[in-house]
Parts: structure tokens; sequence; C-alpha cells
């Protein structure tokens, strides 16, 4: 994990993994609900915006993304990431 950022109401975590993909985390469930591409290299910074309705990120490949986050991303398999 190279970044990590808190929605506003703490219902949800980003963090970058696999260095250039972000993935969401439901903090209730423990569960990624969305791995969120678009970097070519290492994320380095994330951030919440709008009341945790957009995502930031920015990259060592010189790029800055913006994603809508909604509540439930339902076209990705949710992937249970609690330590067994």
């Amino acid at each position: 994990v190279t970044a990590i950022a808190v929605d506003g109401v703490g219902d949800r975590v980003a963090a970058a993994v696999e260095g250039e993909k972000i993935a969401l985390i439901e903090l209730r469930s423990h569960r990624v609900s969305a791995l969120l591409p678009g970097h070519t290299a290492p994320v380095q910074v994330l951030a919440f915006v709008q009341q945790g309705r957009r995502l930031i990120s920015s990259g060592n490949d010189a790029t800055t993304t913006s994603d809508r986050c909604r509540r439930r991303l339902t076209d990705t398999p949710e992937i249970d990431i609690r330590r067994r």
C-alpha cells in the first residue's frame, strides 16, 4: 500500500494496491467493493472530496484522476480482505 484515504463519513477506505490499482474497501463488511484502474505507475496520493462522492488520485505516471464513487458498486465482485 503506497497511499490511503478515508471518506468523510468513515464508511469507506481507498488504498493504492498492486502499484497502479486503487481498492475501495467497505469498512463495515471488510470487503473490496471496487478496483479502480487508471494509472500506469504506483499511486502516491489519494483523497476523497465532495463528501466522499469523488476520489482524486495521483501517481508516479504524472497523471491525476478523478473517479465518481457510488455508495455500492455492483458490477465488481466483492473480495473478502479480512485476515483469517
